[in-house]
């Protein structure tokens, strides 16, 4: 049988090359290499970000614009001065409420009228509220432009600010904020500029106020608030979509001629600010896990050379999925979903956050890695970590100009903290120049010690697993936290 099998195979094997046609092919592949060259490959040409070009509006605002042609879509945010770092110690949560009662009834329009005029124009309106800032993002097809702007103008100059719309926003926005006094993660999230800044810093407070605190506001004084920010010289417009320089500007020149606030001073932080240290605890009775979050003040410089390469270092940190902390916690532990740190960049310098939550019992096993991880930068970065993270932060950057949204983005990014228009190039060029060293040389941000680390969650369950740990125990009633319960 296996001698039979041999030559089946024999002749198969000569089958394959007897044809004519199959002769042909065989010396055609001979020569193929003569007659087709190998292509060389180049190097690729270096990707260069859209730069937006800049202008000034008749009305002092400023005005920049990348423009995206693909679609018939406009995206604009006016940016405004005066943000929730504007209020004072007793109107905690005024520039958000502000920011709701921009929502409703303005002009000749009710709320209701408002919102059915903007959905016949397939126009879509949203606020935001940031430290220093508070900022309307508008979408609409460019064909309905100058149709919508008139309603923004109505918001923004004409706000109405009825007894009954403003009654209603407070005890809507009081009952909901007894109910995240529920949530460990939102009390996480706020308590700990809390915690972390004394008393008498600006950013010892809470965006969206107390109970108490918004009862306190004065609405007349709220709405007096709102028109004397409206200074020109002080609002930027970053726009983005199928519209060029000169009809953008013609058309915002027709309907925001000029703005009536007449002096708009920001609030200042001291250079020097002496911050809180150490692990705190806040019950929230009967939470199944434990809400983890480290916040440690990094550099005070807007530009501080630091920046780019501590951002790069922290990708390998807990910037991706194959981070250090997702590593250790997710994959080898288990008992987190995913943690993650960043830099965050604001008007009065840069802090670093860890967030994560994890299974209750794991809780003090989860401090102590995550103190141990933080701690290993100091240890330095291995280069393949680095290859990686500096290709991540390309990318990152690249990403930055895939849409529309990611565009304005960046381009409220530039104007809010007064960047070259060529900010995102400049970042692609210096990582290009990163070496180890550099990117090392960070390691001091990520120093547990530098700042507070905060666990929220089932004190009863927790604190005997805290046995041997110095730590603080907090409550929402404490009045030093300056938090109501009631």
């Amino acid at each position: 049988m296996l001698p039979l099998l041999l030559a089946c195979l024999t002749t198969a094997q000569k089958a394959t090359v007897s044809s004519p046609a199959q002769k042909a092919t065989v010396a055609s592949l001979a020569t193929i290499d003569e007659i087709v060259p190998i292509p060389q490959v180049g190097r690729p040409r270096s990707y260069h970000p859209p730069e937006a070009t800049q202008s000034t509006l008749q009305s002092g605002a400023s005005l920049l614009l990348i423009p995206k042609y693909e679609l018939p879509i406009v995206l604009l945010s006016i940016h405004l001065p005066g943000g929730y770092l504007s209020d004072h110690d007793e109107e905690w949560g005024r520039a958000d409420a502000v920011a709701e009662m921009l929502h409703k009834s303005s002009g000749e329009n009710t709320t209701a009228e408002r919102s059915q005029k903007l959905r016949l124009l397939a126009a879509s309106i949203e606020i935001s509220v940031e430290e220093n800032h508070t900022t309307i993002h508008i979408s609409v097809h460019k064909e309905k432009l100058d149709d919508t702007l008139p309603l923004i103008s109505d918001m923004l100059f004409r706000p109405s600010f009825t007894i009954a719309e403003w009654d209603q926003l407070v005890n809507y926005r009081q009952e909901e904020l007894k109910q995240a006094y529920e949530d460990a993660g939102y009390i996480a999230n706020e308590m700990q500029y809390l915690l972390l800044y004394p008393p008498n810093h600006i950013r010892h407070r809470l965006p969206k106020g107390t109970p108490k605190m918004l009862q306190k506001i004065d609405r007349e004084s709220a709405q007096q608030w709102h028109i004397d920010r409206l200074v020109g010289s002080k609002i930027g417009i970053t726009a983005t979509g199928d519209i060029n320089q000169k009809v953008l500007e013609q058309v915002l020149d027709k309907h925001f001629p000029q703005w009536p606030g007449k002096k708009w001073i920001a609030p200042t932080v001291p250079l020097q600010v002496e911050t809180a240290s150490g692990l705190f605890l806040i019950d929230v009775p009967g939470e199944e896990q434990s809400q983890l979050r480290v916040l440690t003040p990094a550099w005070r410089e807007r530009d501080s050379m630091d920046a780019l390469p501590a951002q790069t270092a922290n990708i390998a940190m807990g910037g991706s999925f194959t981070s250090r902390l997702n590593n250790k916690m997710r994959e080898q532990k288990g008992y987190t979903y995913g943690v993650r740190s960043y830099f965050q960049q604001t008007d009065f310098g840069n802090t670093f956050h860890v967030r994560t939550s994890v299974q209750k019992a794991s809780t003090a096993e989860a401090i102590q890695d995550l103190r141990d991880i933080l701690a290993s930068a100091q240890d330095g970065f291995s280069s393949e970590e680095l290859r990686k993270s500096r290709s991540t932060a390309r990318a990152d950057i690249v990403a930055f100009f895939e849409t529309r949204s990611d565009i304005l983005q960046a381009l409220g990014t530039i104007w809010r903290y007064q960047r070259p228009l060529n900010d995102y190039h400049a970042r692609l060029t210096s990582i290009e120049g990163f070496n180890d060293l550099s990117i090392n040389q960070t390691a001091k941000y990520f120093s547990p010690d530098r700042g507070i680390m905060l666990v929220v969650g089932d004190a009863a369950e927790i604190e005997p697993m805290l046995s041997g740990m110095e730590y603080q125990k907090c409550t929402l009633e404490n009045h030093r936290l300056r938090y109501e319960k009631d």
